[in-house]
C-alpha cells in the first residue's frame, strides 16, 4: 500500500466533479464553509470518506464546493 502514490489534489477534485455530473454518489465529508461561502449556506466537501456529501446532494444543494488546498465549485 505504501507504494501506491496519492492522488494529487486536481485528480481529487476531477474525480469529485466527475462523479457529481455523472450523477454516481459523491462522497466526501462536508465541513466548514469558508468565508467567502457563508452567507450562500453552500457545504463544503473534503476529501475524507463519509456519506456527508451524498446526503447534501441528495437533499438537492446546488453549487457544492470542493474544499481541499483549493476551493472549486462544483455543478
Amino acid at each position: 500500500m505504501s507504494d501506491k502514490a496519492k492522488p494529487t489534489i486536481a485528480e481529487r477534485v476531477n474525480h469529485i466533479k466527475e462523479a457529481w455530473y455523472d450523477g454516481r454518489p459523491t462522497y466526501g465529508l462536508i465541513t466548514k464553509a469558508p468565508q467567502t461561502s457563508k452567507k450562500a449556506g453552500i457545504p463544503v466537501i473534503t476529501w475524507s470518506p463519509g456519506n456527508e456529501a451524498k446526503l447534501a446532494i441528495e437533499k438537492g444543494y446546488e453549487g457544492v464546493i470542493v474544499g481541499l488546498d483549493t476551493t472549486v465549485i462544483v455543478g
